[in-house]
């Protein structure tokens, strides 16, 4: 079950301007921010972290996103850092268009220098009142400035491309097909996940990759793209997570500070350390299927498609599990059942992967007395299986 907000009013809940020193002591505060009625102190103290989460030193424009959690839902702070500039610009968004937001945020610095304060305030008030397009629609401004913006807003239910997916190009472009896999064995095993980089922005863009990967599973334990040193503690933490760690935030964890069985990625270099050997355990049919695919995935579609059809090997016998009283009474679902119907081979994998919390998200929300077909139609809309991936649940 996705950890996404299901009704998004705005197209940002807040705009933020963050300011850091220099003096050794790197304090960080939020100088301005938009719209003034976003009072959620909570989330705006950790704003100037995250903004922050290392020195950054790049002789480039770099781009990167961290995630919130505000009300049980996943909250996108995206954020603009230039060499040139004294203050970074985030924007937090309940709406995982990274690409999109990216190019606003660069619209939006551009519109401060070139403009100063009121232009930025009116051009502010504007996105913010426009409505939220559809899926897959094209978002167009016209802006206070005389200019348009406009852009293409991603579909939540397509499968991410490349060249057209940053996040997935740059995981690719970087991790070699092994170490993909090995991160989404462990991944569907709920361990701890790690990984490193010098570049925050392909820190960033590695772990989103990472998660979307599980699609039309969602990680649903400690999700953070990029951690910041000040909450470097979280990675004692026993409960399994997927993490981002700058590469000057990593060198100072001693590995007696990291849960046992870590698996920890370097997306500099594509090294990958796997103590417990989740790969092994993954059922040879579904790994061999998956490494075949992505040996010819080099466009499109084609990784997400590979790993989206590893998951649909591994769950979509699942109406082998249902179970519905006679006349009627809540749903339940037999794991031994499940895992039974399923081939010799995938059973001890599939053992494991019930009690992850991914899997038992997908029950959530059910109705009590739900007929046999409710129950498989409300369980094919958690797994947004669509039809024109050609993906038959048997």
């Amino acid at each position: 079950m996705s950890l996404l907000r299901v009704k998004v009013q705005h197209i940002f809940d807040c705009f933020c301007e963050v300011s850091t020193s220099h003096d050794g002591d790197q304090r960080t505060q939020i100088i301005q921010k938009f719209p003034d009625s976003f009072q959620e102190d909570s989330i705006l103290d950790m704003v100037p972290n995250f903004t922050y989460p290392c020195t950054i030193e790049s002789r480039a424009v770099e781009h990167f996103s961290f995630v919130l959690l505000k009300d049980l839902e996943w909250l996108y702070g995206f954020c603009r850092h230039s060499p040139d500039d004294n203050t970074a610009v985030v924007l937090l968004s309940a709406l995982p268009w990274h690409d999109l937001l990216y190019k606003l945020l660069d619209r939006l610095r551009q519109v401060m220098v070139t403009g100063g304060q009121a232009l930025l305030q009116a051009t502010l008030t504007t996105l913010y009142h426009t409505p939220v397009p559809a899926d897959g629609a094209r978002l167009h401004v016209q802006l206070p400035d005389g200019l348009a913006f406009s852009g293409v807003c991603p579909d939540r239910h397509s499968l991410p491309a490349l060249l057209e997916d940053r996040n997935l190009t740059e995981y690719w472009s970087v991790v070699d097909d092994s170490a993909m896999v090995e991160v989404f064995t462990a991944l569907l095993n709920e361990r701890h996940v790690l990984v490193t980089s010098s570049r925050v922005s392909r820190l960033s863009a590695c772990v989103q990759a990472a998660q979307a990967l599980l699609y039309p599973l969602w990680w649903q334990r400690i999700f953070l793209p990029v951690v910041p040193a000040a909450l470097s503690d979280c990675l004692a933490s026993p409960v399994p997570f997927l993490v981002g760690a700058p590469a000057a935030v990593a060198a100072r964890l001693e590995p007696a500070e990291l849960p046992d069985g870590c698996v920890r990625l370097d997306a500099d270099t594509s090294c990958l350390s796997s103590p417990l050997g989740d790969m092994q355990a993954l059922p040879a049919d579904v790994a061999a299927t998956l490494k075949r695919q992505l040996r010819h995935s080099g466009s499109g579609d084609g990784v997400s498609r590979a790993f989206q059809t590893a998951v649909v090997q591994l769950v979509g016998g699942y109406r082998h599990g249902i179970r519905v009283p006679e006349g009627g009474g809540r749903a339940t679902f037999d794991e031994d059942a499940f895992v039974q119907s399923q081939p010799s081979g995938r059973r001890p994998f599939l053992r494991s992967l019930i009690r992850t919390q991914m899997f038992e998200r997908l029950w959530l929300g059910i109705p009590a007395r739900a007929s046999l077909a409710k129950v498989r139609q409300c369980v094919l809309v958690r797994l947004q299986f669509a039809s024109t991936y050609g993906f038959v649940l048997t």
